[in-house]
C-alpha cells in the first residue's frame, strides 16, 4: 500500500516529454499517462503515426508499408483490445506463400520441415535446427534481445549455408526477410531469425492490415499532441529540451522515440559508448508500387515471393485488397532491397515499369488491366540488424547511472516490426516511471 501511495504521489507531480509521435512514442506516452504522469508529446511533422499511415488508390484504403509480425505479439494484441480495435485490425498467418519458378507459381509451406522434405539430410538438419531453436533461441526474450546475444555472431545466410544448406536459405529465409522485412539475409544477424522461430525451427509470422487506426486512437486518448514541433536539442540528463523555433522546456524526464541516428543529433553530450550506438544505427529505404487491377488476383492477404534467380527488380507481391472488394484487386509490389540505392534517383514511371515488367510473370496481362498505380518511396522504413548489433545495443543499458532521466524507445532497439516498437515503448515508459518513483 505504501508503494502504491508513493507511486501516486510521485507520478502526480511529474512531467515527462516524449519526442516522436510514431507508434512507439504514442504507446510510451499512453503508458506514462496511465501512471498519472503529465506527458508532453512533440512531433516534428503535421501528423501522428510515423509509418503507420493509410493511403487511397482508386477509392480503396490501404497501408503502403507491409506489417509483418511475430505470430505471438502480446503487446500489440493487448493494445488492440484496450483500444477496442479488434474489428479494424486483420491478421493473416503466413503459413503458405506462392513462389514464382520457371514461369509459373506454386504454393509452398513456410514450415522448414516441408522445405527440406526431399533433402537426403533432412532428419539431422531439422534435429539440429530444433535443438538450436530450443536451447539457444528459446532463451531470447522477444522484448529484450540485448540480454542474450549468443546468436549475434553470424548472418542468416552464413548460418543456413553451414547448418541447413542453400535450399532453405534461397527458398525460405532469404525471400522471407527481403519481402516481409526489406532486409538482406546476408547482412542480417541470425539472432533476429531465431527470435522469430518456433521450437521446431519454422518461422511463425502473420501479416497485419488495418493498423493505421492505432495511432489515431492513441492520440485521441492522449489529448494534446504538439504537431509541427521539431525538437532541436535535448540535454543529456533528460531535463531540458529546446525546439528549433526557440522555445525552451524543463521536464523531470524525456523519452526519445525517434530513429537512432536522430538521437545522436538531438543529444550531443552522450557518453562516447552510447553515442556510438546511435550513430551506427542504419535504416533501409524501400520502394513499393501500389496497383489496382481488374479481377481477383489471388486471395486477400496472399503473398508471392519471386526468387533472385528469376531476375527482375521485384522481390514479392502482397494482395492487400480489403474484404468485400470483388471486381478488382489491390496489390503491393515490393521492390528488391537493393533497388532504392541503385536506381532510386530514376523517375517514378521508370521504376514502376521495372516492377510491372516482373509482375507480368506472375499475372500475365496485369498492365493491360490496370486501373491506377502509385509508386511509394518509403524512406528509412526498417532498421538494420547486422551482426553484432544487439551486442552494441546492450551497452545502452549497462550501468545507466542513478540520476538517469533520458530514455530511448523504437523498433531499432528490439526488432524491425511493430511488436518490437511496442515492447521498446513499454520498457522505456516503465524505466521512466521507476526512475521518477525513486527520485527524492
Amino acid at each position: 500500500m505504501a508503494a502504491l501511495e508513493k507511486q501516486e504521489k510521485g507520478s502526480a507531480s511529474a512531467r515527462v516529454a516524449v519526442v516522436g509521435a510514431g507508434l512507439a512514442g504514442l504507446a510510451a506516452a499512453h503508458r506514462l499517462g496511465d501512471a498519472g504522469i503529465a506527458v508532453s508529446l512533440f512531433e516534428a511533422s503535421g501528423r501522428v503515426g510515423g509509418r503507420l499511415v493509410s493511403e487511397n488508390l482508386g477509392g480503396v484504403e490501404f497501408e503502403p508499408a507491409l506489417h509483418t509480425l511475430p505470430e505471438s505479439a502480446p503487446h500489440l494484441a493487448g493494445l488492440i483490445a484496450e483500444l477496442g480495435l479488434g474489428d479494424s485490425v486483420r491478421r493473416v498467418p503466413l503459413d503458405e506463400v506462392s513462389v514464382l519458378g520457371s514461369g509459373s507459381t506454386r504454393r509452398m509451406s513456410t514450415r522448414t520441415c516441408e522445405v527440406l522434405r526431399r533433402h537426403p539430410l533432412r532428419a539431422p538438419r531439422l534435429q539440429r535446427l530444433s535443438n538450436i531453436a530450443t536451447w539457444l533461441g528459446g532463451r531470447i526474450d522477444p522484448a529484450r534481445p540485448d540480454l542474450e546475444t549468443r546468436l549475434d555472431d553470424r548472418s542468416i545466410s552464413d548460418f543456413c549455408q553451414v547448418y541447413l544448406g542453400r535450399r532453405v536459405r534461397d527458398k525460405l529465409f532469404a525471400p522471407l526477410f527481403e519481402t516481409c522485412f526489406g532486409l538482406d539475409a546476408a547482412d542480417t544477424s541470425r539472432q533476429l531469425l531465431f527470435a522469430l522461430l518456433s521450437p521446431d525451427g519454422s518461422p511463425r509470422l502473420s501479416l497485419a492490415f488495418g493498423l493505421s487506426a492505432l495511432p489515431l486512437a492513441l492520440a485521441e486518448r492522449l489529448g494534446e499532441v504538439q504537431l509541427d514541433s521539431r525538437v532541436g536539442t535535448v540535454s543529456a540528463d533528460g531535463r531540458r529540451l529546446r525546439l528549433t523555433r526557440g522555445e525552451d522546456f524543463e521536464f523531470d524526464a524525456t523519452v526519445l522515440a525517434v530513429p537512432g541516428f536522430e538521437v545522436a543529433k538531438l543529444v550531443t553530450e552522450l557518453p562516447p559508448a552510447q553515442a556510438d550506438v546511435f550513430k551506427r544505427s542504419r535504416y533501409q529505404n524501400a520502394l513499393h508500387l501500389a496497383v489496382m487491377a481488374d479481377g481477383r488476383l489471388g486471395p486477400p492477404g496472399g503473398i508471392t515471393w519471386i526468387p533472385q534467380r528469376e531476375g527482375g527488380e521485384l522481390a514479392g507481391m502482397i494482395n492487400v485488397t480489403p474484404p468485400g472488394t470483388n471486381d478488382a484487386s489491390l496489390l503491393l509490389l515490393i521492390a528488391r532491397h537493393t533497388l532504392p540505392a541503385r536506381h532510386g534517383h530514376r523517375p517514378d514511371d521508370e521504376l514502376s515499369s521495372f516492377l510491372l515488367e516482373s509482375a507480368e510473370r506472375v499475372y500475365p496481362g496485369i498492365r493491360r488491366s490496370l486501373r491506377s498505380k502509385r509508386l511509394i518511396r518509403l524512406e528509412q522504413l526498417v532498421p538494420h540488424f547486422g551482426i553484432g548489433r544487439q551486442r552494441e545495443i546492450s551497452r545502452l543499458y549497462a550501468d545507466p547511472g542513478s540520476d538517469r532521466r533520458l530514455f530511448f524507445c523504437g523498433d531499432y532497439l528490439v526488432a524491425p516490426h511493430l511488436e518490437g516498437a511496442l515492447a521498446s515503448a513499454q520498457r522505456a515508459a516503465d524505466d521512466a516511471i521507476r526512475a521518477l518513483e525513486q527520485s527524492p
